[in-house]
């Protein structure tokens, strides 16, 4: 096979996806909320990283522009979805403009880059000044569209990146931009991120009122029946490789779920590593050394590991800890804050701290000088 060739069903490849029984559990659960509780204005998607929630959310996608076919059909400038992804901005704000932005190109707004560009540009021998907008006005800008194009269902991929990124570290602070958002446009937002997503939210009671949540699982090694249907999506990505053959996937269970944790999304990413090491090596065959070579370092899953503890535990390991240290939750915790210096034992005005009163023997002076509380001799 040509690099060309390999590189083409390369792509192919990336674009399948394959239905399996976890999948379709939380898509039929996100449908549900999505298109029939409209007491819910929040939904949240949460799962371990590799699990296939990018894939699960495209699904989704598509059900609702189903959904709404036939009022696409009347009104063509409706958008019923809208999906963006909450890109990290590596600094401790969040960029809510960025997010802004790429909603009102994934509603069609033609003049989304005049409202971004900044500086000074030449229109033929005419120099035109150009302000950037603000934050405010492209959040009015992409509420205005909202409404304009009928949309209803707003789905932010990455969404953890959102919450992380208050300046003052407050989660509830941005989630009020959203949930502002949400009642003056009258849309349903999804919510999609790792399982550290719902933890945060968990902080304020109004979230949690306002919300629900479905947890996309991995495959579980201890569950026959899971693990048959994960040995199953195994056997089912590597038959739709263009190759001569490849290594037995029941009899090769233990290596295949070590090496992805029941995560279908990283097993995929897997196969594909591995027939590009075929392919390197000039082989039609994918064979187990492929696969041993390519595998997550060990550190990487140990990390996943972690990850799926805490989201299968239904908590984090900072609540977990502080309750079983008596220190309260973490929502206490976070509300605290640091306090000022002084002011964790306060005393009633006029008690002496003992602190500062020396008690025991003390040293004597080494110039001759009499100690603390003792009269100097008049000889």
């Amino acid at each position: 096979m040509s690099n060309s060739d390999f590189s083409r069903d390369e792509e192919a490849y990336k674009a399948l996806g394959v239905k399996h029984a976890l999948h379709d559990e939380a898509l039929d659960k996100i449908k549900f909320l999505t298109l029939f509780c409209s007491s819910i204005n929040f939904i949240i998607l949460s799962g371990p990283t590799g699990v296939g929630k990018t894939h699960l959310l495209k699904r989704l996608v598509l059900a609702i522009w189903e959904a709404f076919a036939t009022l696409v059909q009347t009104v063509p400038s409706c958008v019923p979805v809208l999906f963006t992804t909450a890109v990290a901005h590596g600094a401790r704000s969040f960029d809510f403009k960025r997010l802004y932005r790429d909603g009102l190109i994934g509603l069609g707004d033609l003049f989304v880059d005049r409202r971004m560009a900044h500086g000074v540009r030449r229109a033929g021998d005419v120099v035109v000044d150009r302000v950037s907008t603000t934050t405010s006005e492209m959040r009015y800008a992409l509420e205005c569209e909202f409404q304009e194009r009928g949309t209803k269902f707003w789905i932010i991929d990455e969404a953890q990146h959102i919450l992380l990124g208050g300046k003052s570290g407050s989660v509830v602070d941005q989630f009020d931009v959203l949930k502002s958002i949400a009642q003056t446009s009258d849309i349903k937002i999804l919510l999609c991120g790792t399982y550290r997503l719902p933890e945060l939210l968990r902080i304020s009671g109004q979230v949690m009122r306002r919300s629900s949540t479905v947890q996309y699982n991995c495959y579980r090694s201890n569950v026959e029946e899971e693990l048959r249907q994960f040995v199953s999506v195994a056997k089912t990505l590597m038959s739709k490789l263009p190759v001569n053959g490849f290594p037995d996937a029941a009899a090769n269970a233990d290596l295949f779920y070590g090496g992805s944790l029941g995560c279908v999304g990283v097993l995929k990413d897997w196969i594909a590593r591995a027939w590009a090491a075929a392919h390197f090596a000039g082989r039609s065959e994918i064979i187990l050394d492929d696969f041993l070579s390519t595998k997550i370092d060990n550190e990487a899953l140990e990390q996943m590991i972690d990850e799926i503890a805490w989201g299968d535990a239904g908590h984090g390991k900072l609540e977990w800890r502080l309750n079983r240290n008596g220190k309260g939750t973490a929502k206490n915790v976070c509300r605290k804050g640091k306090q000022a210096k002084g002011s964790a034992h306060p005393r009633r005005p006029g008690e002496r701290n003992p602190t500062r009163d020396r008690v025991g023997p003390m040293k004597p002076k080494t110039d001759g000088a009499a100690s603390e509380g003792e009269e100097k001799s008049d000889d």
